[in-house]
């Protein structure tokens, strides 16, 4: 976490979250293959994450933002296999990744164990209404410049305000399908994301340092148009070994 800060974005602000995520998760799964060959997926604790956000960002746990109370009031613990052949099985059409990981996300079976959990964060523009199931997962790709989470199951989430407010009073609240994201030099973040119900949508949206949102990407940035263009360009067919979706152990 220290060095997702050291980038400069506000680590826990809820629209640099999959940002954070994806920098911490590719950097252990890094670190554990270069000391030999992974032999089974590493967990990272709904503890563990929490006690390290407020060290390194000097919060109170009564001032932690929404998206990770909750988390951590639910138990949710991350596994992550970053062993390619776990991830996938065949590159049907495009250019290999070149790193993937299966991120497997929730808490264990029990007889009072919640099936989900639903919060609503009003501390980011637009506001955002989240479901998880007890069980999700996504694929991390990392092609170099873009990051993709693909093939994501049980989240689903709708902005209750503003332009992705009025978006989503369309679709109820939808299924998140994948993510594309990059990087302006000076650290600002062009995300598409596509999400599915009746509908398919993909939303282009502009992220600051800072977690502001912004609909769009701004005309007078030529390098994030550029970076947009790029990602719809990028075209690409996997082929996942199949997910265990069973509960966390």
């Amino acid at each position: 976490m220290r060095r997702q800060q050291g980038q400069g974005y506000v680590i826990e602000a809820i629209a640099n979250a999959t940002r954070l995520q994806a920098g911490i998760f590719l950097e252990l799964a890094g670190r554990a293959a270069e000391n030999g060959p992974m032999r089974r997926p590493l967990r990272i604790g709904h503890q563990q994450y929490f006690d390290a956000l407020i060290e390194v960002t000097g919060l109170i746990a009564d001032s932690v933002p929404t998206y990770i109370k909750v988390a951590h009031e639910f138990r949710e613990d991350y596994l992550i296999d970053g062993r390619m052949e776990n991830v996938i099985e065949s590159v049907e059409r495009g250019e290999r990744p070149q790193r993937a990981l299966n991120v497997k996300v929730g808490w264990p079976q029990s007889s009072n164990a919640p099936t989900s959990y639903s919060y609503e964060d009003k501390s980011t523009q637009p506001h955002v209404e989240v479901t998880h199931q007890q069980v999700s997962s996504y694929r991390v790709l990392d092609f170099g410049g873009i990051m993709v989470y693909d093939e994501i199951r049980g989240v689903t989430g709708r902005a209750t305000s503003g332009v992705f407010g009025a978006i989503f009073s369309l679709l109820g609240k939808a299924k998140a399908v994948e993510a594309r994201f990059a990087f302006a030099d000076d650290g600002v973040q062009v995300s598409l994301t596509t999400a599915k119900k009746l509908l398919t949508i993909t939303q282009p949206v502009t992220i600051y340092p800072d977690g502001t949102v912004r609909a769009g990407v701004p005309p007078g940035r030529p390098d994030l148009v550029q970076l947009e263009n790029v990602m719809k360009k990028l075209d690409f067919e996997i082929v996942y070994v199949p997910f265990d979706m069973s509960p966390v152990p």
